[in-house]
């Protein structure tokens, strides 16, 4: 009994065995017969051509070892693969998916440039049948859902042996579940030369996460289809346009579903040793209501341009008499909108060192975001009908038809744009503090140099120019201190002072459409104070 046991266990084996390694054939070859299919078919330009095939049946896996694509015309080597590992799920007795393809050591030469990259990987659930969607013009949807690509070296020979040596240490992209979006999207580690321009670059890091782009390239591809044979003004390309321009707006004042975005470590260097660089740019805290933004946190920390005075001769000479070389800038910004009261408000503040600080409060009264979006989709789509409506003036045309001509225009537009941007609030405060802190020396400085005149003087001619020509263009609106409060900022030390701005009636469509130059200081407000203390510049 045991020896039959032992027997029949055997022959299990042998059955499985030979099952097994039948069916590993049959995989290998469904392969082969894939590669076969492509290089028959004389629309692709390249024909593939594989050293070795294995296959494991159990782990759904395939590998092929150096891989080479040949032109088809010319039989020169295009690109070369040391590896590409598969893994595949069978679908039915005759198909299969790709789910996962790994390549590594990627060469792709050309005349004029090279490609290295280390490794690829795509995910998927059927990444053949994504690329055959996406060659269509069609998003892949779930059959494409992620994509890393590492250690990208790229050179390229420019004329005159103005070479070019450009890499990226890594770049990630993750779809979302239907694939019309993004998930995340990360790349480091770029870095840049051209040694015979002697230009040098590099960036750290971008990320971001979120994005929707399906309603955006849906409409585009219909514009397209409707415009293919059709005439420019015809009712189709209109209506086709008229869709595209909508879900632009609609998509730009949704920040195209992005939730965050940071950009790390960016530097530029050029020939004349002048650089730029910037710490970090980044924006986070997304609020959305209605499909609109309506709160955001924002930041540039250290925007620098350095050895300014490398620029040219004339702004060494220039910029040498001011002892300015460098030019720094920090910026803070956020918003967030109050659902009780209906508002949102927002704080920016920007500083230049050794020029000025300005902060800014505002605050935006009874915002209704579902109405804003409606009334500025709206003039997105008016814009575009009269745009192509337009009848340009005749050829023979007087310069008098023409101004009257372009009258109308800026009139139309005009009307339009108060037509949308009133309505969906009641009201706005605004409050704008500004602390000089080196930009009025400096500027009268060049401007006393220039002129043949002392600092002080240049000082006084300026405040004096600017102070008749506010109290001239403002007329009764001109706050009464305004004289005192220019000519506090202009002295040495100089005093800050914030400018107050409110609306004291409501801004509807009927109020500025009745308002001009004469009336406007019944609806608008000013108001000039001085700040002692400075600006504050804590962080928001």
């Amino acid at each position: 009994m045991k020896n039959r046991l032992i027997a029949i266990v055997a022959v299990l084996i042998a059955a499985a065995a030979a099952t097994y390694f039948y069916l590993n054939h049959q995989f290998e070859q469904k392969i082969r017969d894939l590669i076969a299919a492509y290089n028959s078919d004389i629309g692709n330009e390249v024909i593939v051509s594989v050293e070795s095939i294995s296959t494991n049946l159990f782990a759904k896996s395939a590998e092929l070892g150096g891989v080479i694509l040949q032109e088809r015309e010319s039989d020169n080597t295009t690109a070369t693969v040391k590896s590409l590992s598969l893994n595949i799920d069978t679908l039915g007795a005759s198909s299969f998916a790709i789910r996962r393809a790994a390549l590594d050591d990627l060469k792709i030469a050309g005349a004029d440039a090279n490609l290295q990259v280390g490794s690829v990987t795509i995910e998927g659930a059927d990444l053949a049948g994504a690329m055959n969607t996406f060659a269509s013009g069609e998003f892949a949807g779930p059959l494409l859902q992620m994509m890393e690509v590492n250690n990208i070296r790229f050179h390229v020979s420019g004329a005159d042996n103005d070479d070019g040596d450009f890499g990226l240490e890594t770049y990630r992209v993750v779809l979302s579940e239907d694939g019309r979006g993004i998930k995340e999207l990360v790349a480091k580690g770029f870095s840049g030369e051209l040694p015979k321009a002697k230009v040098t670059m590099k960036l750290d890091s971008v990320t971001m996460t979120g994005g929707e782009f399906g309603a955006f390239f849906d409409a585009f591809k219909e514009m397209q289809a409707a415009t293919n044979d059709a005439e420019p003004k015809s009712e189709e390309a209109i209506e086709a346009a008229v869709k595209l321009a909508r879900a632009m707006m609609r998509e730009s004042l949704n920040y195209m579903g992005i939730d965050s975005f940071s950009l790390v470590g960016f530097e530029l260097k050029v020939p004349t040793g002048t650089s730029v660089s910037l710490k970090r740019a980044q924006v986070s805290d997304i609020e959305r209501r209605e499909g609109v933004i309506v709160g955001v946190r924002s930041v540039i920390e250290d925007l620098i341009i350095d050895n300014l005075q490398n620029t040219s001769p004339q702004a060494r000479q220039m910029l040498a008499l001011v002892d300015f070389n460098t030019l720094r800038m920090n910026m803070q910004s956020v918003s967030h909108f109050d659902a009780a009261s209906k508002s949102t408000k927002g704080t920016s503040l920007v500083v230049f060192d050794n020029l000025f600080a300005l902060r800014s409060d505002a605050t935006i009264h009874d915002m209704d975001p579902a109405l804003m979006v409606e009334k500025l989709v709206n003039l997105q789509e008016e814009q575009i009908r009269n745009a192509m409506a337009m009848q340009e003036p005749e050829p023979d045309a007087t310069p008098e038809d023409i101004a009257a001509f372009q009258k109308q225009t800026f009139d139309n537009m005009l009307a339009m744009y108060k037509k949308a941007y009133t309505g969906f609030y009641s009201g706005l405060d605004l409050a704008i503090d500004l602390e000089d802190r080196g930009l009025v020396e400096k500027g009268s400085t060049l401007y006393g140099v220039m002129s043949g005149m002392t600092p002080e003087q240049a000082r006084q001619m300026l405040v004096a120019a600017l102070t008749a020509e506010l109290q001239q263009s403002l007329q009764e609106g001109a706050p009464a201190n305004l004289a005192g409060v220019l000519q506090d900022y202009v002295n040495v030390p100089s005093v800050p002072f914030r400018l107050s701005v409110r609306n004291l009636a409501p801004l509807t469509e009927e109020a500025l459409n009745t308002m001009d130059a004469n009336n406007w200081q019944t609806l608008i407000g000013l108001e000039l104070q001085q700040l002692p203390d400075g600006v504050d510049d804590t962080a928001l």
